[in-house]
């Protein structure tokens, strides 16, 4: 029989963030927004019926196949970061430097979530799933409200999936924590003449 366990409290455990225990009061929009600015939708359902926000879709052609498949990542969060590339040349007889921005760099995505089986059974099949995700050797496509804002133009919202985690969870049978870290792959086109 699998173990009783507060989904919120094996994210803590599992990633360290904890979900805020005050609630705040807001009042509620004279209409509910079902669509980003963009276009995107902000809100999913989950395995058990549950409305939530924010889903997140990763598209990949397994190997072997023809077609994509559409991967929701299950109960997950998603963190972006970036940083610009600067070069700074220091000035003879004056303070400072003068600074001339070069690049930005790849965008860093960490995806964090948990693989949770209604049925109460390890979440193998699951699990296989995230390992055949990861085992794609090639650019995939990730959609969601808050990506969809950062990988427009030319990265056409691919990335690459550069290392993939399932920390420990003792004692629970039907749910693994699992966080994948990925970089934004650009689209580049090259022209011979």
């Amino acid at each position: 029989m699998a173990n009783q366990f507060n989904i919120l409290q094996l994210f803590e455990n599992a990633f360290g963030t904890r979900v805020p225990e005050t609630r705040f009061e807001i009042p509620p929009a004279d209409s509910r927004t079902l669509k980003s600015s963009i276009g995107t939708p902000l809100y999913g359902e989950d395995i058990y019926g549950r409305e939530f926000f924010m889903p997140i879709t990763i598209t990949y052609i397994p190997k072997g196949a023809s077609a994509g498949v559409d991967y929701h990542v299950p109960f997950a969060v998603v963190s972006i970061s970036c940083r610009k590339v600067i070069v700074e040349t220091p000035l003879v007889e004056r303070t400072g430097t003068v600074k001339e921005l070069v690049s930005a760099d790849d965008y860093d995505l960490n995806i964090k979530g948990i693989i949770v089986r209604p049925d109460n059974n390890w979440p193998d099949k699951e699990i296989m799933q995230l390992e055949e995700l990861f085992t794609v050797n090639q650019s995939i496509v990730i959609r969601s409200a808050l990506t969809d804002i950062f990988l427009k133009g030319y990265y056409e919202h691919h990335i690459v999936i550069k290392r993939v985690n399932l920390p420990a969870n003792p004692g629970v049978e039907h749910a693994k924590p699992f966080e994948l870290e990925s970089v934004s792959d650009a689209i580049f086109t090259l022209d011979v003449e």
